[in-house]
C-alpha cells in the first residue's frame, strides 16, 4: 500500500521504527511529516519519501520538493464541502496562532486546503496514518480532505486506561471494533478476574470514590510548573529577557496583571461555594487548547454553549457546578487567552442555574455528590462512570459507548438524557466490568508520546512491535 505518515515522530519511543518495518513488508512510504525527522530518520532508507517538518507544515510552508508547486487554489465547491473543517480549524488556531485576526487565519486555512488537496490528489495514497487524533491545523485539514477523497485513515487513540491504545478511522465514531465486540458479547458477563492484571488494577483504583486518580499527563504537567522546576523556568525567562532587552516590558506586563485585571481575579469574583445538598450536574471545564475540545468537541469547543444547552435542559430544581481545569492557570498563568478571554467566567456565571465553584474544590467530592457529570471528551467522564455516576458526553471520545454515557448533540438529546437520569438511572459495576472485558480484547499495550511511557512497562522495541502488529492487520 501507498502510505502517508502525518505527525509521526519519536525515535526514543520506537515510533520511527514502525514505518521502517512496514516498508520492509513492501509498503511504500510516500510522505512523512513529524518533529526532528532530519535527526531521527535515516533518509537513505526511504528513497523517494517526501519529508516535511511538522512546524513548517503547521505554518503552511511546504517541503523543498514542493517549494514551487503550482497546486490549484480551492474553489467554492471544495470549500463548501469543508465548511465544518473551516469552523473547527479557525478555532484550533487559538493554540499556535493566538491573536491572529480571523482574516489572517482564513488565509492560512485556504493555503493549507490548497496544499493538502493538491498533495493528496497527486500521490493518491491508500491510507493516511496518525499517532493521535489530528489537532495541529495542517494534519486536521489533511484528515478532512482525505475523508472527502475517500482515502482510508488510521490513527492511534490513547485511552489513558493503563497504557492501552486502540485504532480508529474516524474520531466521531470512536473505536468501531469496541462497538462490534460489545454487540457480539452482549449476553456475556465477564468476571473481574478474567481481565488482564493492568485493567483489574485500574478498575480497583477507580471505584475508590475519594482516591485521587488524576491522569499521569496532568500530574506531569503540574510538576513541570511547580517548586524548583518553576523557579528554573522563570529564571530562564528573566535571563532571556535581559539578553533580548525585553525585561522592562515583561516587568510592566507583570505589574499590570498583578495589580490590574487578570483571568484568575475574574474567576474569584464570580465563584460561589457549592452546596452539596442540592441536586446538581458537575461540569469540569476542559483545559484549552487541546484535542479533547478541538476537534473532538465539535461545536462544544465553546464550553459556554455547552453550559447553556445543559442549563436549558436541566430540571427546575437542579444546578450546574462549573470548575476550572487544574492545568488552565498552571500553564497560562493569570493571562487572558483566546480561549479564556476577558468576561469568559462572567459569561458562564450569568447563565441561569450555573454556579462557578472555587477551583480548589475537590473534583472527586463534586463527582460523588453530583446527580451526573457533564464532559466533552475528558477523563472526568470515565472517572464518573466508575463511581456509578451517569455522564453527559457532549463530544466524541473512545469511551462514548461505555454504559452510563449519554451522547448529547443538542437540547433535545440533553433533555432526554436528564429525564432518564432524574428517574434514577444508574450504571452497575457489572456493566463496567463487561465493557472492560471487551476493551481488554480490542485494545493493545503501547504509547505514542513521553507521557505514555510513564504508565507503560514496554521497552521502545516492544512498543514498535505492538503498534506494527496492530497496524499490519489493517494495512492490506
Amino acid at each position: 500500500m501507498k502510505l502517508f505518515f502525518l505527525g509521526w515522530s519519536g525515535k526514543d519511543l520506537g515510533m520511527i521504527a514502525v514505518p521502517l518495518e512496514l516498508k520492509k513488508q513492501g509498503h511504500e512510504i510516500l510522505y512523512w511529516s513529524g518533529i526532528n525527522l532530519d535527526k531521527e530518520v535515516d533518509a537513505k532508507l526511504f528513497p523517494g519519501t517526501i519529508f516535511h517538518d511538522h512546524f513548517e507544515a503547521r505554518s503552511g510552508i511546504p517541503p523543498k520538493e514542493f517549494a514551487n508547486a503550482n497546486f490549484l487554489p480551492p474553489g467554492e465547491d471544495l470549500l463548501k464541502q469543508l465548511q465544518e473543517t473551516e469552523s473547527i480549524v479557525l478555532t484550533m488556531m487559538n493554540k499556535h496562532f493566538e491573536g491572529w485576526p480571523v482574516s489572517k487565519r482564513k488565509q492560512l486555512y485556504y493555503t493549507q486546503v490548497q496544499y493538502w488537496h493538491g498533495v493528496l490528489q497527486k500521490f493518491k495514497p491508500d491510507m493516511v496514518l496518525y499517532t493521535n487524533v489530528p489537532h495541529t491545523v495542517y494534519d486536521y485539514v489533511a484528515y478532512s480532505i482525505a475523508k472527502l477523497l475517500k482515502i482510508k485513515i488510521l490513527m492511534l487513540d490513547p485511552s489513558w486506561v493503563s497504557d492501552r491504545l486502540t485504532l480508529i478511522e474516524d474520531y466521531k465514531n470512536g473505536c468501531e471494533a469496541i462497538s462490534e465486540a460489545l454487540e457480539k458479547n452482549s449476553n456475556h458477563h465477564f468476571q473481574l478476574s478474567e481481565l488482564d492484571q493492568d485493567l483489574q488494577e485500574y478498575y480497583c483504583l477507580q471505584i475508590e470514590k475519594l482516591l485521587d486518580t488524576t491522569p499521569i499527563f496532568v500530574r506531569h504537567a503540574k510538576s513541570q510548573y511547580s517548586g524548583y522546576k518553576l523557579f528554573i523556568f522563570k529564571f530562564k525567562i528573566i535571563l532571556k529577557s535581559i539578553k533580548d532587552y525585553t525585561i522592562f516590558k515583561k516587568i510592566t506586563s507583570f505589574l499590570k496583571k498583578k495589580f490590574g485585571r487578570n483571568i484568575i481575579k475574574e474567576y474569584r469574583r464570580v465563584q460561589q461555594e457549592p452546596d452539596f445538598s442540592k441536586n446538581f450536574v458537575y461540569l469540569p471545564l476542559h483545559y484549552q487548547p487541546e484535542r479533547t475540545t478541538s476537534p473532538q468537541g465539535g461545536i462544544f469547543v465553546d464550553q459556554i454553549l455547552m453550559a447553556e444547552v445543559l442549563a436549558s435542559a436541566l430540571p427546575d430544581d437542579w444546578l450546574i457546578y462549573v470548575k476550572e481545569h487544574p492545568l488552565q492557570w498552571t500553564l497560562h498563568g493569570s493571562n487572558f487567552t483566546d480561549y479564556r478571554y476577558p468576561g469568559y467566567y462572567q459569561a458562564l456565571a450569568s447563565i441561569k442555574k450555573v454556579r462557578v465553584v472555587p477551583a480548589e474544590t475537590n473534583t472527586y467530592q463534586l463527582t460523588n455528590a453530583a446527580r451526573a457529570v457533564a464532559t466533552i471528551a475528558g477523563t472526568a467522564g470515565l472517572e464518573a462512570v466508575f463511581r456509578q455516576k451517569p455522564v453527559l458526553v457532549f463530544g466524541y471520545f473512545w469511551y462514548q459507548d461505555f454504559p452510563g454515557m449519554f451522547k448529547v448533540r443538542d437540547l433535545a438529546s440533553c433533555k432526554k438524557a436528564l429525564e432518564e437520569i432524574k428517574s434514577g438511572f444508574r450504571v452497575s459495576h457489572q456493566q463496567v466490568i463487561d465493557y472492560l472485558g471487551v476493551f481488554d480484547k480490542v485494545s493493545f499495550h503501547g504509547y505514542m508520546d513521553v507521557d505514555g511511557t510513564k504508565v507503560s512497562k514496554l521497552t521502545p522495541q516492544e512498543n514498535t512491535f505492538n503498534i506494527f502488529n496492530a497496524l499490519i492487520k489493517e494495512i492490506k
